[in-house]
């Protein structure tokens, strides 16, 4: 019998790279030959495959008692006012919502997925994959998962109490489209620059000259072809978030890429030591890093794209041995 998995994932949104990252692990699943990939929004990109599951009107109720009160709780928050109503209403969802979602599918042959920040378990699953994408507590939770998750890495820099066993790595990122769209142009007319505050909204925002564009909004709008025609046109990048993904974006389009370091964990010493991005400078004195490693930009990442495909199928593998006695065909 095939594996049924279902992601715990909020709608499709281009600017929150674990979003992203959760609907391509759904794309890459399917690929790899599940058959059964399930994500609890309807709201996805296009370019990626997926089945959805609305949790306010999932596609399995029936004619049940249970499934029709639950069909008038989705139905009622469309037409609730005040948001602590709604919120009392998605509580007693949440309470039934296992036992809908168990009527259609086997729990013994599901897997559900979801991350870091998601306290207590999920649908009351009998198989959990905790993915950790973040640091806990940054966007959520404690830290502290069921004692019978399987846990998985985004990347080994996010921390993993040491109670719990780390599984392996599991890193989605479609960098196939990304290197194709994110590419240098070479023209002649590049001026100015801009910043990016993002997750660095603690730090002190005043590394940048004040004439330079404030890019949050910006390319919160932009399409990813817009954004690399908006890196092609500006000389320099800054960003004060240490950890987005967007400064390789600039890179790859031509522009002088540079992270402001933070303190503690986020200096320029220790962001060095974990995450060091060819032809990206950390801090305003890395000129030589950068020219001496920016050719080698598209290179890595293409080796890179390679080994997270890698850690994808290997967890689809490890998958497949959850329930050894039945797995998937």
């Amino acid at each position: 019998m095939a594996l049924t998995y279902i992601i715990q994932s909020p709608a499709y949104d281009k600017n929150v790279g674990g979003f992203c990252a959760l609907h391509y692990l759904a794309d890459r699943l399917i690929h790899l030959g599940a058959k059964e990939v399930y994500l609890t929004t309807d709201i996805l990109n296009p370019r990626w495959q997926a089945k959805t599951i609305n949790l306010d009107k999932p596609f399995f109720l029936g004619d049940a008692l249970i499934d029709r009160f639950y069909a008038v709780l989705g139905a009622l928050k469309q037409y609730v006012i005040f948001n602590t109503f709604k919120r009392k209403l998605t509580r007693l969802q949440n309470r039934l919502f296992p036992k809908v979602l168990w009527r259609h599918f086997d729990k013994d042959q599901t897997v559900v997925i979801c991350g870091e920040a998601l306290k207590g378990v999920p649908f009351e699953a009998k198989h959990v994959v905790r993915w950790i994408m973040n640091t806990p507590g940054v966007c959520g939770g404690d830290g502290m998962y069921g004692e019978q998750d399987h846990i998985f890495q985004y990347h080994p820099w996010y921390p993993v109490n040491e109670k719990y066993k780390v599984q392996g790595l599991l890193t989605a990122i479609d960098l196939d489209y990304q290197l194709k769209t994110y590419q240098n142009k070479n023209l002649p007319n590049r001026k100015g620059g801009a910043y990016l505050v993002r997750k660095g909204h603690s730090k002190k925002h005043d590394q940048h000259p004040k004439d330079f564009v404030h890019a949050d909004p910006l390319l919160e709008k932009m399409t990813d072809e817009q954004a690399a025609d908006f890196f092609n046109g500006i000389e320099t990048f800054i960003s004060y978030d240490d950890m987005t993904w967007i400064s390789v974006q600039a890179a790859l389009c031509g522009c002088e890429s540079i992270i402001t370091p933070g303190e503690g964990d986020r200096s320029e010493e220790n962001l060095k030591k974990v995450n060091r991005i060819r032809g990206v400078a950390y801090g305003f004195e890395d000129g030589e890093w950068v020219k001496s490693t920016i050719n080698e930009l598209r290179p890595h990442y293409e080796a890179v794209n390679s080994e997270n495909l890698a850690t994808i199928q290997g967890f689809y593998e490890y998958c497949k041995k959850i329930t050894p006695s039945d797995g998937e065909m």
